[in-house]
């Protein structure tokens, strides 16, 4: 009883309630990463001064207004309180200095605490409190469990399901390798073209972003890069050239191209032991044809011997 009571209580603390609205939708931006070999979300105190900037009236509770405060000490106090109550901590960025030739990130990809634990409007902030988890939430998180434990149960699958996955997995694949190949082809025409680094979807390799984050932004455009000269355009437009017209004097024609494939896509069935129904198949049909096998491996239907 106790226990829901004070379940109640931290409910209505507002500091809790502003904390839920921050990492709630309409809240503030929260990115992912990573600080002492682990993963942490945290916000930058530029969005957090401009979002309360735009919303003053949700400090109403925590910080009320008052005459001789204006806004910006009323977000200052708020962030600072939620610094207090070890709702979140401030960090800072690994590496501080970018590398030669890149500019420093918006949000940094790895973190460490701030020595000093002060509020200020340029610093990171990283969340120790976790809003409480959806119904949606925990069934997703139940559905990842039964994905997992799919696929280790798909060697005993049924046939059918197997081959589903195989599809669905071949479909992935294809469509990744589409898609890289479409972001080099309009990197490549952005460079020879304008002389400007152009990336479609630039995180989606990336390997230290969640899997909903590595899709934003849509596309990068860097203006500020070194642009090649002339003569760097020409010779890579002309050994494009060369390597386009060699392919089309050398590469097989449709037909080749579509034998080619069938044969890949058969290998492929039978090494993973899809196929293997469809030949026992086959082969059941081939035996009630007439011919039968002897244990050592001879046609009965017909002599072998031939006749005099």
């Amino acid at each position: 009883m106790q226990r829901n009571k004070a379940k109640e209580d931290e409910k209505k603390n507002p500091l809790t309630i502003l904390a839920d609205g921050l990492q709630g939708k309409g809240g503030i931006e929260t990115r992912e990463a990573v600080e002492a070999d682990k993963r942490v979300a945290f916000f930058r105190g530029k969005d957090f001064y401009r979002h309360f900037r735009a919303h003053p009236e949700k400090l109403d509770e925590l910080a009320p207004e008052k005459p001789d405060q204006n806004i910006e000490e009323r977000i200052k106090a708020a962030g600072s309180a939620l610094l207090r109550y070890h709702y979140i901590y401030r960090s800072d960025r690994l590496n501080s200095k970018p590398k030669p030739g890149r500019k420093l990130l918006k949000f940094p990809k790895k973190t460490v605490v701030h020595p000093v634990q002060e509020f200020v409007e340029d610093g990171f902030y990283t969340w120790i409190y976790e809003k409480p988890r959806k119904v949606l939430n925990a069934i997703l998180s139940i559905g990842l469990v039964v994905f997992t434990i799919s696929c280790c149960l798909l060697p005993v699958a049924p046939n059918i399901i197997k081959i589903i996955v195989f599809y669905a997995s071949l479909t992935m694949f294809s469509l990744l390798i589409g898609l890289l190949i479409l972001r080099l082809v309009l990197f490549g025409v952005s460079w020879l073209v304008l002389g400007v680094h152009f990336w479609l979807l630039p995180n989606v390799m990336s390997d230290e972003l969640p899997v909903v984050e590595a899709f934003k932004p849509l596309y990068s455009l860097d203006k500020d890069a070194k642009k090649p000269d002339i003569l760097s355009r020409l010779v890579a437009l002309g050994g494009a050239g060369m390597v386009f017209w060699a392919l089309y004097r050398t590469g097989p024609d449709g037909a080749s191209v579509r034998q080619a494939t069938q044969r890949a896509h058969d290998d492929l069935l039978e090494f993973f032991n899809l196929a293997a129904p469809k030949q026992l198949s086959a082969n059941q049909t081939g035996t009630a044809g007439g011919e039968s096998a002897t244990p050592g491996g001879f046609a009965t239907g017909e002599s072998s011997v031939p006749n005099e």
